[in-house]
């Protein structure tokens, strides 16, 4: 129980000015120089059982200390800079109302708790088209001339049938660029796919330990949606599946509190200073369980998210062209068509799909006007305009989601997870074989195209 460690709790040194404040991870500036931050977390730490041992220097923080203790690892870091002339100069802290002037020099104190991890154990194995070219308990390195797909399909492979469950983040699409993360047992592993600095005709492939995930990932799951507020499904029942949680919460000592109504089971989880409730529900057979962070802003970013249409998933009718996803002058994002059917049809299509989903009609306008839809904090217009071979209608608004890329843009390498949102699939690992072939045929054609004559 020593080893579990909110750092929130830790004393901090004085006249100290917060930028990141939260269980895992804690980034303040303090006038102490870096000799002093070194020597105040050696004494905090070493009284609460923690060991130091050897830590690599990254970057522009070139003082880093690295602690252990249970399987858990604490980093410090700490460079001196000059403090941010937009921040405020009344500090909270342990001295509240001391000022830092805009010319006095601070030092950047960081401090990230992660589960250790020796990634030497992961089920990585020497290809003839990869080249280890670092090993060591924190970090893999490979190079490679595969292409970014195959390495892609590979780690999505390798890394499940070793028991490694897939955080699907939705944020890792560019042409040369690829994040995956997976967990397990506590641990997550983040996995980098980037051209090689070195030689801009490979690949690097860099592996390393990540900061561990609170929510017991149900055993039957393959994946866990990290895109708003983190989710898993279960065919478990949810009796079965709260038992499971609360086990495995109480074994890393969390106490449980039941908060259910008669629409909603709720879970909340305690530890200290953290807090974190799961919601469960079920939907299509499956039981679906949401981690609901206490943060009130968390929640409500997540759950204005939730809100949004696909842009994808909008309906055309009567669609004499396929519909164009595209930018219109403000450099916002609209679907773009045109229809054979009437003003009145379309009106009342729209009506029905926008209510349906939460989106109440703002305005319905007189004939041919722009139709709006809101719900409590997004909205979605429509607008008409008479054309040759029909009716041409044009919908934007921040309450539609949209893909990255557009459908309408230039085909490129996606990543696996984008390439399943585009195809309006949930999440399986089931497709990789169609997603690896529908890629390498377009990795041919850019590679074709971009030949040299002759």
């Amino acid at each position: 129980l020593k080893a579990i460690i909110d750092l929130r709790e830790l004393p901090k040194l004085p006249r100290f000015w917060p930028t990141t404040d939260y269980h895992q991870t804690l980034w303040y500036q303090t006038p102490a120089d870096i000799p002093e931050v070194m020597a105040f977390y050696r004494h905090v730490l070493g009284n609460r059982g923690w060991k130091e041992v050897a830590a690599e220097q990254q970057g522009i923080f070139n003082s880093n200390l690295k602690f252990r203790q249970d399987g858990h690892v604490l980093i410090l870091r700490s460079h001196q800079t000059r403090r941010n002339p937009t921040q405020p100069k009344n500090l909270l802290g342990a001295n509240p109302g001391s000022r830092f002037t805009i010319d006095e020099k601070v030092t950047d104190v960081s401090l990230v708790i992660t589960d250790y991890f020796d990634m030497r154990t992961l089920p990585i194995y020497n290809s003839p088209s990869w080249e280890l070219v670092q090993e060591a308990s924190h970090r893999l390195r490979y190079h490679t001339d595969d292409s970014i797909v195959a390495c892609e399909v590979r780690l999505l492979k390798i890394f499940p049938s070793a028991g490694w469950v897939y955080l699907d983040g939705g944020s890792s699409t560019s042409k040369n660029r690829r994040y995956l993360s997976f967990a397990k047992n506590g641990c997550k592993i983040d996995a980098r796919i980037r051209t090689d600095r070195a030689n801009p005709e490979a690949l690097e492939i860099e592996v390393t330990c990540g900061v561990g995930i609170t929510m017991p990932i149900p055993a039957d799951s393959n994946f866990v949606s990290l895109r708003g507020l983190p989710t898993a499904k279960s065919k478990l029942s949810i009796p079965d599946l709260r038992a499971t949680f609360d086990t495995q919460m109480q074994e890393s000592h969390w106490l449980v509190e039941r908060l259910d109504t008669n629409s909603l089971l709720r879970t909340i989880y305690t530890r200290g200073l953290q807090e974190v409730a799961y919601r469960f529900d079920v939907h299509e057979g499956q039981t679906v369980v949401t981690e609901e962070p206490h943060r009130e802003w968390m929640r409500r970013n997540a759950e204005n998210a939730r809100k949004e249409i696909r842009a994808v998933n909008l309906p055309t009718p009567g669609a004499v062209t396929p519909p164009q996803y595209g930018r219109v002058v403000d450099r916002t994002k609209a679907v773009e068509f045109v229809s054979s059917n009437s003003w009145d049809q379309l009106r009342t299509t729209y009506i029905d799909f926008m209510n349906h989903r939460g989106y109440g009609t703002k305005t319905a306008g007189e004939k041919m006007a722009p139709l709006y839809f809101e719900n409590d904090t997004k909205h979605i217009r429509l607008s008409f305009a008479t054309q040759a071979d029909g009716l041409g209608v044009k919908i934007d608004g921040p309450g539609l989601r949209w893909p990255n890329p557009l459908p309408s843009e230039k085909a490129i390498l996606r990543s696996y997870s984008n390439w399943l949102e585009i195809k309006g699939r949930d999440f399986s690992l089931d497709h990789l074989h169609e997603f690896e072939g529908e890629m390498l045929k377009i990795l041919g054609a850019t590679n074709q195209s971009n030949a040299p004559e002759g």
